[in-house]
């Protein structure tokens, strides 16, 4: 297995050490991992992030083939947190990555304690309401996704 120093080298044009430092020890939540949310788990983990929190209820299904990075065959009627977690392992093996295979607003806020950045990745108004809410309340900075 490839060290994470080799892994993230050519990381090192664009980033500092400090910076690759700040990043390999961020918090990230990612909420929604559709097509949106599937892109960004991956852009982060080959980044060198090492702590993700995975937010989706969905399992995948045919019609997402045609558009989410880690839909396929064989992983119709997988819950979608659950097929990330084990690609993005593959990816980089020293992450830690928690899932919650249910609605974000179901989840109790103290499981954000230690979270550094909130991405959304949802479709859903209402949802994108509550994540704002969210990370104001925690003072935990938000980036908002759309399609």
């Amino acid at each position: 297995m490839e060290s994470t120093t080799t892994q993230f080298q050519n990381n090192r044009g664009i980033l500092t050490d400090d910076d690759f430092s700040i990043i390999q020890r961020s918090n990230i939540v990612i909420v929604g991992l559709g097509g949106l949310g599937g892109h960004f788990a991956n852009n982060i983990v080959r980044l060198g992030v090492e702590h993700i929190t995975l937010i989706d209820f969905d399992s995948f299904d045919e019609s997402n083939l045609n558009r989410q990075l880690f839909s396929n065959h064989s992983a119709i009627g997988t819950p979608k947190a659950t097929v990330l977690k084990d690609a993005l392992l593959n990816i980089n093996p020293n992450c830690i990555i928690h899932t919650h295979i249910e609605k974000i607003e179901n989840i109790d806020m103290s499981q954000f304690d230690h979270a550094d950045f909130i991405i959304d990745a949802v479709d859903t108004p209402t949802t994108k309401i509550y994540l704002s809410a969210l990370s104001t309340t925690l003072n935990i900075p938000l980036l908002h996704g759309a399609c």
